[in-house]
C-alpha cells in the first residue's frame, strides 16, 4: 500500500469487509465495527513476515515428522 490508500478485502466467509486504511507510516485495520491503528507500518509487517516465517516452519516441520509432502504455501512463501 502506498501514502494514503485505502483497500477493501471481501473475504468470502466473513459478512463484513476488511478495510486497510494506510496514511503515512500509520495503518488503520477495519473489520465490521471493530478498529485497529498500527502506529509503525513498517515495524508491523516486519513482525508479520517473521511471524509466516515461523508457521511455514511449524507446518514444513509438522511435514517432515509425519513423512509427508510439504505444503505449498505459495502465497505465504512469496510474501516472505
Amino acid at each position: 500500500m502506498k501514502t494514503e490508500d485505502v483497500v477493501r478485502a471481501d473475504p468470502i466467509v466473513e459478512p463484513n469487509d476488511i478495510i486497510f486504511r494506510c496514511n503515512g507510516n500509520s495503518l488503520e485495520i477495519e473489520y465490521g465495527n471493530q478498529k485497529a491503528i498500527i502506529l509503525n507500518k513498517s515495524q508491523f509487517v516486519e513482525e508479520v513476515k517473521i511471524a509466516v516465517a515461523k508457521l511455514i516452519e511449524i507446518l514444513d516441520e509438522f511435514a517432515d515428522s509425519a513423512k509427508q509432502k510439504k505444503r505449498q504455501l505459495i502465497k505465504l512463501r512469496s510474501f516472505l
